[in-house]
């Protein structure tokens, strides 16, 4: 008789009317949401449910609890004002008894590399501190921090500046960057062009994408490998074997051994004395390579024929386009130590050794430490809450999403995501952003996210790490000689009343 639901905002329309014919003769249903963090539209979530509800169920008594027992005034302060700006949503302003705490910290640093050290470095500083001051000095609160970002692509060089400075820290909601199937499917590309008799990786992506390689003939070749003490790459060419297959295998198969020629060809020939002293270059021409293998691969169509759900395909595909880009963000100055590596091939050799080691200390410690960072993404961090939260990559791209800027839609949802980012932190807050971001070697300008001018300045202490002044696109330079023109004639409109 009667119906509570909980998280209403997130009701997608089959479940909004399971709801309306449950109710349709008693009229008793309860409900708790918050239209402002609805933000899941690509499961089919709807706003709309929850800020018509007084509509479809006539009689509604509606009650704001705006007191929050989460976070200090200063925290939901800048929310507040943030979220404000969406035309559509329960006018509400969110309070606390906490008191105001301490100023919302906005960082400025120059790039990824940046960015990852000086979160986990502050980390590292700010868990040292609280030991300090805590009833066991020896208990470092690890688990008192979260990194939170909008793409899982994001994870990975955090992920990498965790293990580089022994800070624990556990992956919420998705699987470690290195374990995602694209990113092993890649990595056994690469591998086979350093050495095509790697077994274990010719057998994987023989077939990836799709060239008429079957199971059958991956079989076939296994066990005579297997028998002749061959490698699978030799059996595979084997006189024996090719006449036992169809054009069509025959056929794939002498396309995929071409395409492996090719990657080491092109790779070989990128050599480190072409570019002098200038390493960066050298590894923006390695990262290059890297991107072109993704393209010559066919990655991009045989993940969208993977995935019905074109968006998850679009991940994944900037997961490994963020591998590829990763080495462009190479530190050499340890192998130049160890024996100056020469050509792109000993570059990319060490950049899979060190990969591996990554993946293989993972795996050794299968527990998932409870007194860990948090990294995940802001959708997966919705309902949970930490001391301290730093909300990263808060550049336009990410945030809002680039999918979003370039369809033209509504950015009510992306504003929403920051709103929840925001009031994920219990006592302190860091919202950083890069000035560039480095893209197959080379630093690409970014614009600061947008939402960040809604923050009041009296709320934040803003620091700038960075050497790089400010950029501004086309787009926005033209908003902002928009927006200073439209103040200037406001001015002479008003010194010409009398």
């Amino acid at each position: 008789r009667y119906i509570m639901v909980d998280e209403y905002q997130d009701t997608n329309p089959a479940q909004f009317r399971l709801l309306e014919a449950l109710t349709s003769t008693h009229k008793n249903i309860c409900v708790v949401g918050d239209d402002d963090q609805s933000i899941y539209a690509w499961r089919g979530a709807d706003p709309a449910h929850i800020l018509g509800f007084d509509q479809h169920f006539y009689g509604t008594k509606k009650i704001i609890l705006d007191q929050n027992y989460r976070s200090t005034n200063t925290i939901l302060q800048a929310a507040n004002e943030v979220i404000s700006k969406n035309p559509k949503r329960y006018p509400k302003s969110l309070w606390s008894g906490k008191g105001p705490g301490s100023p919302i910290h906005l960082v400025a640093v120059e790039d990824d590399r940046a960015e990852a050290q000086m979160v986990v470095e502050e980390i590292q500083r700010r868990a040292t501190e609280r030991a300090m001051n805590s009833v066991d000095p020896n208990f470092v609160p690890w688990r008192d921090f979260a990194i939170l970002y909008r793409a899982n692509a994001q994870s990975r060089i955090f992920e990498e500046s965790m293990r580089l400075h022994s800070v624990p820290y556990k992956l919420v909601g998705a699987m470690s960057f290195l374990d995602r199937k694209e990113i092993k499917d890649l990595l056994c590309y690469w591998k086979l062009v350093l050495n095509p008799n790697d077994d274990a990786s010719m057998r994987r992506i023989v077939n990836w994408p799709a060239r008429g390689i079957g199971k059958a003939t991956i079989e076939l070749v296994h066990e005579r490998s297997v028998k002749s003490g061959k490698t699978f790459y030799e059996t595979m060419l084997e006189e024996e074997i090719t006449r036992q297959l169809s054009e069509k295998t025959q056929k794939g198969i002498g396309q995929f051994c071409q395409l492996l020629d090719e990657l080491k060809k092109n790779l070989a020939g990128i050599e480190r004395v072409q570019y002098g002293s200038q390493d960066e270059l050298f590894l923006a021409a390695i990262s290059e390579w890297a991107k072109n293998s993704i393209e010559r691969i066919g990655a991009k169509l045989a993940l969208q024929n993977e995935e019905e759900d074109i968006a998850k395909a679009q991940r994944r595909l900037e997961n490994i386009e963020e591998l590829a880009n990763a080495i462009g963000m190479m530190d050499l100055a340890p192998y130049l130590e160890a024996g100056s590596p020469q050509t792109a091939i000993d570059v990319l050799q060490e950049y899979l050794s060190q990969l591996i080691l990554n993946s293989k200390e993972e795996k050794e410690d299968d527990e998932i430490p409870q007194n860990a960072v948090t990294i995940m993404t802001l959708h997966g961090a919705k309902g949970l809450e930490f001391p301290i939260v730093f909300l990263v990559g808060l550049e336009d791209g990410y945030l809002p999403h680039q999918r979003t800027i370039d369809e033209g839609t509504d950015l009510s949802e992306e504003r929403r995501l920051f709103y929840v980012g925001i009031t994920r932190a219990k006592e302190e807050l860091y919202l950083v952003r890069a000035k560039n971001r480095i893209r197959y070697g080379k630093p690409i300008p970014r614009n600061a996210c947008r939402f960040l001018t809604d923050i009041p300045a009296e709320l934040t202490l803003e620091r700038d790490e960075s050497s790089t002044p400010e950029f501004r696109s086309e787009e926005a330079e033209k908003k902002h000689e928009e927006e200073v023109s439209t103040f200037f004639a406001e001015i002479q409109k008003r010194l010409k009343k009398p």
